[in-house]
C-alpha cells in the first residue's frame, strides 16, 4: 500500500491531462496536502479527508466498478476510458504491479476495457455482469455479431 508521501510525489510527476488520477487519489490526503489540487474557493472545513486504508480503497473500487461496467455495456469510450485509467490509479494505490501492468496495457482494453475490468474482478472478488455480452466483450470481441454500436473499431470504439 503506497502512502500519502507517494500519492503526493505520484501526482507531481504523473502526466495526468484529465485529472483522473489526481481525482481518485487527492481524497486520501489532507486538506493542506490537496490544496494544489482543488478550486481555490475550497475550505478546510469543507474537506472530508478518506481514511488510507486497504479495505476503504477496495471499498471505493468496487463501488466504482459496477459504473465502469455500465460504461462497457453502453459502448460509452470516454467514460470507459476514465473508468479504466481511475482503476489503474487505485491498483497503484494498492502497489498491485501485476494487475497494474496488466491494465496498462493496451492490447487488453478492446471492447472498452472489458479485458481490464474482468481481470480486476476476478483478482478482487468484485462481481461481473451476467450475460453473453459481456463475456464476449471480456474475451477482446464484439458484444454480439457485427455490433452497431462500435464493438471492434479500435481502441475508442
Amino acid at each position: 500500500m503506497r502512502t500519502r508521501e507517494d500519492i503526493i510525489d505520484h501526482c507531481q510527476k504523473n502526466n495526468d491531462f484529465f485529472g483522473y488520477t489526481v481525482e481518485v487519489l487527492v481524497i486520501y490526503l489532507s486538506f493542506e496536502q490537496a490544496k494544489p489540487y482543488l478550486i481555490d474557493s475550497a475550505t478546510p472545513k469543507e474537506w472530508k479527508q478518506t481514511p488510507l486504508t486497504r479495505d476503504v480503497v477496495l471499498a471505493e473500487m468496487k463501488e466504482y466498478m459496477a459504473f465502469a461496467w455500465d460504461k462497457v455495456e453502453d459502448h460509452r469510450g470516454l467514460s470507459a476510458d476514465r473508468s479504466v485509467t481511475k482503476m489503474q490509479a487505485w491498483l497503484w494505490l494498492l502497489g498491485d504491479e501485476e494487475t497494474l501492468a496488466y491494465a496498462k496495457d493496451e492490447e487488453h482494453y478492446a471492447q472498452y476495457g472489458a479485458p481490464i475490468l474482468k481481470k480486476i474482478c476476478e483478482v478482487y472478488g468484485f462481481p461481473i455482469p451476467e450475460g453473453s455480452h459481456i463475456e464476449n466483450m471480456s474475451q477482446g470481441k464484439p458484444c454480439v455479431p457485427e455490433c452497431d454500436m462500435g464493438c471492434g473499431r479500435g481502441i475508442f470504439g
